[in-house]
C-alpha cells in the first residue's frame, strides 16, 4: 500500500472514529435528564462544520496530504470543543429528581403534609413539547404530589426551574 493511499485510508478512518466520538459526547449527560435533551441537533451541526472544514481545508489549503490531515484534526478539536462548551453550559437546570424536591419543598413550606407520587415509567413523567432547533429541551416533567391527601400535579420547566400547577394526573 502506497502512502498516499495509508493516508486516504486514515482520514477514512479518522471520520469514522468522529463519528462516534462526537455522538458520545453529545449523549452522555442524557440519561441524567431522563433522555429529553436535544443532543441531535448539536451533532449534527458540529458535523455538518467539521466536513464543511474538511472541504475547505482539502480545497483551499496549500500542502501536503499529512499537513491537511493535522489541520483537520485541529479544526475538529476546535469544533467539538466550542459546541461541547455552548452544550454543557446550557444544559437544564434542573434533573427529575431535583424538581421534585424543589416542587416537594414549596409545597412543605406553605406547612402541608406532602408525599410524593412517583410514576414507574418515564412516559407519565414528562411532558413533549414542539421540537426547536438547537433549543436544549423541549419536554417539561411531570411532578405529581399527595398534599393533604389531595393529589397534585405540577408542570415544571428544566431549563429554568419555574413551575405551575397541571390538571394532569398520575391515572391519565
Amino acid at each position: 500500500m502506497t502512502d498516499a493511499r495509508k493516508l486516504d485510508f486514515m482520514v477514512a478512518a479518522y471520520m469514522f472514529v468522529l463519528l462516534l466520538l462526537g455522538r458520545l459526547i453529545f449523549i452522555y449527560p442524557n440519561q441524567r435528564y431522563l433522555y429529553i435533551l436535544n443532543h441531535d441537533d448539536f451533532y449534527v451541526l458540529s458535523f455538518l462544520f467539521i466536513i464543511a472544514s474538511a472541504l475547505m481545508i482539502h480545497f483551499f489549503m496549500e500542502g501536503s496530504k499529512k499537513k491537511k490531515l493535522l489541520s483537520l484534526f485541529v479544526a475538529t478539536c476546535i469544533i467539538y470543543a466550542g459546541v461541547g462548551a455552548y452544550y454543557y453550559a446550557n444544559l437544564p437546570a434542573y434533573t427529575y429528581e431535583e424538581a421534585v424536591e424543589k416542587v416537594e419543598a414549596y409545597e412543605r413550606k406553605a406547612g402541608k403534609t406532602v408525599q410524593v407520587q412517583l410514576p414507574e415509567g418515564n412516559y407519565q413523567k414528562l411532558g413533549i413539547g414542539d421540537h426547536t432547533f438547537l433549543k436544549m429541551t423541549d419536554h417539561v416533567y411531570y411532578i405529581y404530589l399527595e398534599v393533604e391527601g389531595e393529589p397534585v400535579s405540577y408542570r415544571f420547566y428544566p431549563l429554568d426551574g419555574q413551575f405551575e400547577h397541571s390538571t394532569r394526573s398520575l391515572v391519565d
